[in-house]
């Protein structure tokens, strides 16, 4: 169960829809208990928010988490091997959901009462148009260097956690 680099392609593509052998069957499994593992590392990240988003403050846990997921997708081109891409996985997914929470709280607590669901709706538009230009732009980048898409992400996560620390700390004071 050897992986490749995150950028090579190594391996045959079939196109057929048969399961017959072993190895494939064996290959889906662990297809199977990788997403799952991948999925399940958020758990411990969310219990940590609710651990720490009172002590630590919003602003303080979305910068952390923004910047070290940052650098572990900039850490994707040293994957060797299948193992250390899933970890890399659940890491990445246990570290960014914080980020994810620090931000629920944060776009709310921001806005002032009276404008707060305009806001948050307004925000959440803009939110899945960007998701839907960014998946048609990371396609575009992949295809002209698989190494574009990443340093991009990682880039833009470590800058976003930056410009998190000019946002005012709402930690403890009253949002109305």
């Amino acid at each position: 169960m050897s992986g490749g680099a995150a950028c090579s392609w190594e391996g045959n593509v079939s196109f057929t829809n048969s399961s017959s052998s072993c190895e494939e069957v064996y290959h889906e499994t662990y297809l199977f208990v990788d997403s799952l593992l991948s999925a399940a590392s958020s758990l411990p990240g969310n219990i940590l928010t609710i651990l720490l988003m009172d002590r630590c403050g919003r602003r303080a846990i979305m910068v952390a988490s923004m910047v070290i997921s940052g650098g572990a997708v900039f850490l994707i081109p040293v994957i060797n091997s299948k193992i250390s891409g899933v970890i890399l996985s659940c890491f990445f997914g246990g570290v960014s959901v914080l980020s994810f929470n620090a931000l629920d709280c944060l776009s709310t607590e921001l806005f002032p009462t009276s404008l707060r669901s305009t806001a948050l709706g307004f925000t959440c538009g803009i939110g899945r148009i960007g998701a839907i230009l960014g998946n048609m732009a990371f396609g575009l980048m992949v295809d002209i260097n698989c190494a574009i898409p990443i340093v991009t992400v990682s880039s833009l996560l470590v800058i976003g956690g930056i410009v998190t620390l000019k946002l005012p700390e709402p930690t403890g004071k009253d949002i109305d």
